[in-house]
């Protein structure tokens, strides 16, 4: 039997909290970046991109530090900050789009940020906060799950033997219910007519043979023979 250690049958190896955090932001910098393309090559303005950055981060760290609340917390400041780069991404690429130079549209970044915290409006708000909402939710949710599994009998979660299907019976083992070759069940007769044995474990004796019944015995003249009708 090969040795499978325990992160190979379960959860991937955690991350540290620094390595996490670094992945979403990546991830958060990334969506930003294409969020702002997809305004640039389509001129319009689509805040609901934020919510698939937040889902976006979420999943990365959950997958890196699942059920930490720090990383959960941070992955929610994450999300929250790559939806308001993105909507900022958004409104340089759209200056860019209407033939604003680069280098001025990157010399009043301050004022590309005022207007668009002016003109977001409610909608882009609830936007970004959907948005730190699932990348807080998606860590802490792969804790419950995996709490969920964990309170599941150790009988379901034990796996097969190797190389048999789940619920196959091993060879030589008998399906619940199944008599042993021999045994008769209640009521049956034995052949010749011999009274039936009785296969019940109470009435087994010791080493698990049942015992035989008794001779019978006709109360008249004390003979084996059994009376005639």
């Amino acid at each position: 039997m090969s040795y499978m250690p325990a992160n190979a049958a379960g959860s991937p190896r955690q991350r540290s909290l620094g390595e996490a955090l670094a992945a979403g932001s990546g991830v958060a910098v990334l969506g930003a970046i294409v969020w702002g393309l997809i305004i640039y090559l389509l001129k319009r303005d689509f805040s609901i991109i934020a919510v698939g950055l937040g889902l976006a981060v979420g999943t990365t760290i959950a997958r890196m530090r699942p059920g930490d609340t720090v990383a959960a917390i941070g992955s929610a400041v994450i999300s929250l900050l790559g939806a308001m780069l993105g909507a900022i991404l958004a409104g340089v690429f759209i200056l860019l789009s209407n033939g604003v130079p680069i280098a001025s549209a990157i010399a009043h970044i301050g004022l590309v940020v005022s207007v668009v915290f002016k003109t977001e409006g409610f909608l882009g708000y609830m936007f970004w906060v959907i948005a730190a909402f699932f990348g807080f939710r998606i860590p802490m949710q792969v804790t419950r799950g995996r709490a969920r599994t964990a309170a599941l009998p150790a009988a379901a979660q034990a796996p097969a033997p190797y190389g048999m299907a789940a619920g196959t019976i091993a060879p030589g083992a008998m399906a619940p219910g199944a008599m042993a070759p021999g045994e008769m069940a209640p009521g049956e007769m034995a052949p010749g007519g011999a009274e039936p044995t009785t296969t019940t474990p109470a009435a087994r004796g010791a080493g698990g043979v049942s015992p035989s019944p008794a001779p019978f015995m006709s109360a008249e003249d004390g003979s084996n023979e059994p009376p005639a009708f």
